[in-house]
């Protein structure tokens, strides 16, 4: 058995606890079959508490039950909560009808993070016109959890309620987490926003940080008006 990688998924923690994943593969090294069942792991903290696998919303995909025949393997990804004060030491698969007991002591520290941004917000516009203009986002991805890297799709919808055209010229990241990145805009900028109700769409794309983050993702526009 071998772990991978140690994922630190602060968005699914109850309060005063910790959640990791674990990324692992399980091979069958003996001569017979061996079933495999998440049930079959626990993790060992370094105060010798034991703890059973947690649902986690973060996993992608999760360890399957499965018999592997002899030379076989599977991967899979594990759960587990435990509180503040513990700290993971050895995970552990036992299948007590098959006499079979495999486990990894020195577990890695985490090399990626969850994050959970909340999916709508508004954003803030400074400049000629901005007063005019009604800007919101939302996030498009499909998943509500994000790891370390993986980009965020967000939408943003830009109302002009003005009698002039608006132009966007510039958009950044703001807020407390600066480790997000936007990596790319979906379309040419400056973005112009024409008068009496029309609505823009523009997309951008971010990057989750090196760090678990839940809240709104902050955004800031600066604007020109153009004059007829």
């Amino acid at each position: 058995m071998v772990v991978t990688q140690t994922i630190s998924d602060s968005p699914d923690a109850s309060a005063g606890q910790s959640a990791f994943i674990y990324d692992l593969t399980i091979e069958n090294n003996g001569s017979g079959s061996v079933s495999v069942n998440p049930l079959y792991f626990t993790l060992i903290s370094s105060s010798n508490s034991v703890y059973d696998t947690d649902e986690c919303g973060a996993c992608v995909s999760a360890v399957l039950a499965i018999t592997l025949r002899p030379g076989q393997n599977t991967s899979g990804q594990l759960g587990f909560e435990i509180p503040d004060t513990q700290v993971p030491s050895e995970l552990e698969f036992t299948n007590r009808m098959q006499g079979v007991r495999e486990f990894v002591t020195s577990l890695p520290a985490p090399t990626s993070w969850v994050s959970s941004p909340e999916p709508s917000g508004q954003i803030k516009l400074t400049g000629p016109g901005s007063s005019e203009i009604v800007a919101t986002c939302s996030v498009s991805n499909n998943t509500v959890y994000f790891y370390t890297g993986d980009v965020i799709a967000v939408k943003i919808s830009l109302i002009n309620l003005g009698q002039k055209s608006v132009t966007l010229t510039a958009l950044n990241l703001t807020g407390p987490d600066a480790g997000f990145n936007l990596t790319s805009i979906g379309r040419p900028f400056p973005a112009i926003i024409p008068a009496n109700g029309h609505a823009v769409s523009v997309y951008v794309y971010i990057a989750s940080p090196p760090s678990s983050f839940t809240g709104e993702i902050e955004l800031e526009g600066t604007t020109s008006q153009i004059v007829l």
